[in-house]
């Protein structure tokens, strides 16, 4: 993944928080968030992995399950509280949009 194909996934995720956009758009911001939460899982990233699912989430991306197991297995691993903090916030987030 080029710097500038994952410049333009981030352009793509900013440009989506100050627009409400149609259908298209709102796949690609999806399309874009998983992307790079996968970029990051891949390259062993562990706060960067939390907040691009944060990202994730919060556009409404349907996360697989092995993205959700890196990203417990940093935070379970982790002796930060403030990493535990915001993976139990984006899993109760994550919890809540799927009751709707």
């Amino acid at each position: 993944m080029s710097r500038e194909y994952v410049r333009s996934l981030k352009r793509s995720l900013r440009s989506s928080t100050r627009f409400s956009g149609c259908e298209a758009s709102r796949n690609l911001t999806q399309e874009s968030a998983l992307s790079l939460l996968k970029r990051s899982i891949d390259m062993k990233h562990k706060r960067l992995a939390l907040m691009r699912l944060d990202a994730a989430i919060r556009f409404d991306a349907a996360v697989p399950a092995e993205f959700w197991r890196y990203c417990s297995q940093v935070a379970g691993e982790s002796t930060n509280v403030d990493v535990r903090a915001l993976f139990l916030r984006i899993a109760q987030e994550a919890a809540r949009k799927s009751r709707q």
